[in-house]
């Protein structure tokens, strides 16, 4: 059974699997969402008429439990248990005039090429060298530890006169805030050792640095915080190339390692193919910053981050 014909599977018999005092109240539908990178994912949304929101939960998992062999009953009891563990604390502010989440704004980074569905109808800005950032509204569900973010659409701006010039200024200064930079050397992230990596007056030669947020989620955006390429430069004293692990963080190689862009560019394409989910991919190319020049560049420009086929952007695997 494909994910598709399980999702409304789940759909159809959850309902009997929740207390039978609040079955009728409960409004049940699974929905497909188009993620990152034009992932297509299936969520199941339950929502009591009280409730003015509702989580999504992604059936992935669950189904590949059931391509397993788990018992479809015993998969039904738990997503069903997994919402009445937050029941009743799915409550939030909703108001969307920009006063009430101007302070929430800011955006993550993305590559243009493999987003195209997802793009549509979103606001986002285009940022070079293939990337972009998508803005969204951050959320955060005190009652039950949880974050998320509402996109921020063309419709949005319409329903409620945002202006476009606002968002990005908002962004620019709340991203770094809510997601704080996370810069270490990869050997001290692998030993678990944790600590500021701008805080080394004295940096270690001869290794990688990871780049980030604190949270380790779609932190690749920290590369293009206010001032942040140039702040890298500076810690090194010299120029540096980015490796664009994933959607959630880069990699900074000194000059100095003497690793040539070929033999960086081959790693990372190598790394996207074994250890990279299709959701999570950011790029197939390097990138050099350039010192003097205040310049991050595509360091192989003449090879092509994704090809084309059956008139649709695929990752080049």
């Amino acid at each position: 059974m494909n994910i598709k014909k399980f999702s409304y599977l789940v759909e159809e018999r959850i309902r009997d699997h929740f207390p039978e005092e609040i079955r009728e109240s409960l409004s049940i539908s699974v929905h497909p969402v188009n993620k990152t990178n034009d992932t297509l994912r299936y969520g199941l949304m339950i929502q009591r008429k009280e409730e003015n929101m509702s989580p999504v939960l992604y059936l992935d998992d669950a189904w590949r439990e059931y391509e397993s062999g788990k018992p479809i009953e015993t998969i039904l009891t738990d997503l069903a248990a997994k919402y009445m563990e937050h029941q009743g604390n799915c409550q939030m502010e909703l108001s969307m005039e920009f006063e009430q989440v101007k302070d929430r704004v800011c955006y993550h980074v993305v590559n243009k090429a493999v987003n195209q569905n997802n793009l549509k109808g979103r606001i986002y800005t285009d940022i070079g060298q293939g990337f972009v950032k998508v803005y969204e509204i951050h959320q955060k569900l005190d009652q039950v530890g949880a974050e998320g973010s509402i996109a921020i659409t063309h419709d949005l701006l319409k329903d409620y006169g945002y202006d476009l010039k606002e968002i990005c200024q908002n962004a620019e200064k709340n991203t770094p805030q809510i997601y704080p930079v996370y810069f270490t050397t990869l050997s001290r992230e692998i030993m678990g050792v944790l600590g500021d990596g701008f805080a080394n007056e004295n940096p270690i030669e001869q290794d990688f640095y990871l780049l980030t947020n604190e949270n380790r989620y779609r932190g690749a955006g920290a590369l293009f915080y206010p001032g942040m390429q140039e702040k890298i430069a500076e810690h090194l004293g010299e120029n540096y190339y980015m490796l664009p692990s994933s959607i959630h963080e880069v990699l900074i190689v000194p000059e100095n390692m003497n690793l040539t862009p070929e033999e960086l560019e081959q790693m990372v394409r190598g790394v996207n193919k074994e250890a990279v989910s299709k959701d999570e991919f950011l790029s197939n190319k390097v990138f050099y910053y350039d010192r003097e020049k205040e310049q991050l560049r595509i360091a192989l420009p003449d090879i092509p981050d994704i090809k084309k086929e059956n008139n649709r952007n695929e990752i080049d695997r």
